[in-house]
């Protein structure tokens, strides 16, 4: 079973820590995660990706911050 380790930024570095407070730069880097898993997925003979697409697409991640605080 393949496994994916993404790093996408480091709070101890100031500009990425502020990025990773804003909900739209986290929707984007998950988008862009779903996008590579999904091109790798569609790229395997037995694999089918489940209906619906990202979450943007069912209607989830419209770019409010869910974040409790």
């Amino acid at each position: 079973m393949p496994s994916i380790l993404a790093e996408v930024g480091f709070v101890s570095n100031p500009r990425e820590e502020t990025q990773l407070s804003r909900a739209a730069y986290r929707q984007r880097l998950a988008e862009a995660l779903y996008q590579g898993v999904a091109r790798y997925a569609n790229s395997l003979s037995h694999f089918t990706l489940a209906e619906g697409g990202s979450p943007k697409s069912r209607g989830m991640g419209r770019g409010e911050d869910t974040d409790s605080k």
